[in-house]
């Protein structure tokens, strides 16, 4: 694919930030499996995008200034993967907490040669802190297409206009503590992880967001693999709560 003509967006577990950005939000199959299935409209990322079906690619994965071996498998028209070998799996051992699997940054450094990082593992700021430092310059043309459930200002604003800007959870209110600073600010939680979601699907904000704040979103999202919800989370503060 042309270099200003790639595609940007949110497919499955995948974020495409950019032409040489990608964020992959991890589960324990990820780890577990030695590598991860790669949506079609992201085969361009990995220089797959032409390749014939039962075909595979040798690729350069560097994971703390150590590069490791890896490939990317076409199955078919649909079906491509990309693996890892058990020494980098063994890498990845000293970082992964059994509780909550990191995402993971991948970097286009070279030809087929990718830069791998290890991001936060608390699921709700990975994304936001890769797009902060992340710059693409002006006057470049680029094609953005994205899913129905693309993490989008969109539903965010609708959400709030639905739920306001007050924690359902804990009932905390930014602009009541912090005054003007604070005013109109509420982080807002997909009850359906997007990690999660292999098709397309229609976030709906009445249903399918929630309005918190930060503490409690980041205590709904504090195990990875079995994160609470809304009603759970209320019941765990109405639990603990001191009068």
């Amino acid at each position: 694919m042309p270099e200003n003509n790639y595609l940007l967006g949110t497919y499955a577990s995948w974020d495409i930030l950019s032409q040489n950005k990608a964020i992959k939000h991890s589960d324990k199959s990820v780890f577990n499996r030695l590598g991860s299935s790669v949506p079609k409209p992201t085969r361009w990322f990995w220089g797959i995008d032409g390749m014939q079906p039962n075909t595979r690619k040798k690729i350069i994965l560097n994971y703390q200034n150590i590069d490791y071996k890896g490939t990317v498998n076409i199955y078919n028209n649909d079906l491509s993967q990309i693996y890892w070998y058990s020494d980098l799996k063994d890498a990845f051992g000293f970082v992964v907490n059994p509780e909550s699997y990191p995402d993971l940054l991948f970097e286009r450094i070279g030809l087929d040669h990718y830069k791998v990082s290890v991001l936060n593992t608390n699921g709700t700021d990975s994304l936001e802190s890769v797009l902060i430092s992340e710059c693409i310059s002006e006057g470049k043309r680029v094609q953005y297409y994205t899913t129905k459930y693309e993490r989008n200002s969109t539903n965010r604003n609708e959400a709030i206009r639905i739920h306001g800007t007050k924690c359902m959870a804990c009932g905390f209110d930014f602009e009541a503590t912090y005054g003007e600073i604070g005013k109109n600010y509420i982080e807002v939680h997909h009850t359906k992880p997007l990690y999660s979601l292999e098709q397309e699907t229609i976030v709906n904000p009445n249903t399918d967001l929630v309005c918190l704040c930060s503490n409690c979103h980041r205590m709904i999202h504090r195990k990875r693999d079995s994160i609470l919800t809304l009603d759970e989370l209320k019941e765990i503060i109405a639990k603990n709560h001191i009068v």
